[in-house]
């Protein structure tokens, strides 16, 4: 199982071997499980984040943002900042030499989310955000080009190139800015998902998460299948699952833990859920994927596509 940490980062050579030390793009994922983070700067590269879970606030000298689960934003050369109110935190930081960026071919300079981005000046980028069913795709690029690193099989360095291309493409084409929702209800119905995003190991019911959405059960029973396609009950499951196949895949904690994490209190329920949805047992994927007989951005793009009888 590959593990990275801030001390021993993923680093996509753009040039040859020879000049890695001074690679020009270089990717790290990081998890922060406790409550801080100390103030840092990167005075060499952009940095651009991506979140893939938990959620944090960004600091910085000129404010602060709340982030979590498929936000990104970019920030400048040498900008100072660091995180607050962490909430098991994970996520890729890409860094970017200066120069990388000029020699992008110009379709990536047409893009609105590039200029968003990567916009010239000292501040923070607005927050854009990538939605559930596309973050399988831009987790699944970034990966390929991760693993054509550290594999360096005949022509890597091209392949590693060209995966950043596909995994910066693709989340350039499906961001959108952070909060962009049209209707109140849409708002009650996005702070609901977050909050079960946020605290999948507690106990949910119809009646609470209605409560904090400040709405009736009936109406938000309703709406909430009419904006995100599922029941709220169902909606959570397909979250823990989701959660739970990615701790399975990135992690070597045990099943007891990964259903203790996931919010599901009885093995057996659990067990019946994650076989009903993959077709196996949680071990029983645990060995597929590490064997290669199975593709997880394929199996969780599947499990977004499940519409429950229910």
């Amino acid at each position: 199982m590959i593990k990275d940490t801030p001390d021993h980062p993923i680093c996509l050579t753009w040039k040859n071997a020879a000049q890695e030390k001074s690679s020009p793009i270089c990717i790290q994922m990081r998890e922060y499980p406790a409550r801080s983070d100390l103030w840092h700067r990167h005075e060499d590269y952009r940095e651009l984040v991506f979140v893939l879970s938990g959620k944090a606030v960004n600091e910085m000298a000129e404010g602060q943002v709340c982030i979590g689960g498929g936000d990104l934003f970019a920030m400048p050369q040498g900008s100072v900042h660091h995180y607050t109110g962490i909430s098991q935190f994970r996520h890729y930081v890409i860094l970017l030499k200066p120069d990388i960026l000029t020699a992008l071919p110009g379709g990536f300079r047409s893009l609105d989310n590039f200029r968003l981005l990567f916009q010239d000046g000292k501040n923070c980028s607005p927050v854009l955000h990538i939605g559930e069913k596309e973050l399988p795709g831009a987790i699944e690029r970034i990966e390929n080009a991760r693993n054509e690193y550290l594999n360096r099989y005949p022509g890597w360095m091209e392949s590693v190139c060209t995966e950043f291309f596909r995994a910066l493409i693709y989340i350039l084409r499906y961001a959108c800015p952070a909060g962009e929702q049209p209707r109140q209800t849409a708002n009650q119905i996005s702070s609901a998902v977050r909050y079960m995003e946020e605290n999948l190991s507690k106990e949910h019911t119809l009646r609470s998460l209605s409560a904090g959405a400040r709405m009736s059960v009936s109406n938000f029973r309703l709406r909430f299948r009419e904006i995100m396609g599922l029941s709220p009950i169902d909606y959570l499951i397909r979250l823990r699952l989701k959660r739970a196949m990615l701790l399975l895949v990135y992690t070597d904690q045990p099943v007891s833990e990964v259903l203790l994490q996931t919010g599901f209190t009885d093995s057996s329920y659990f067990t019946r859920q994650f076989h009903s949805a993959f077709g196996m047992t949680p071990r029983q994927f645990r060995k597929a994927v590490q064997a290669g007989q199975i593709t997880p951005s394929e199996e969780l793009q599947r499990l977004l596509s499940i519409v429950p009888d229910r």
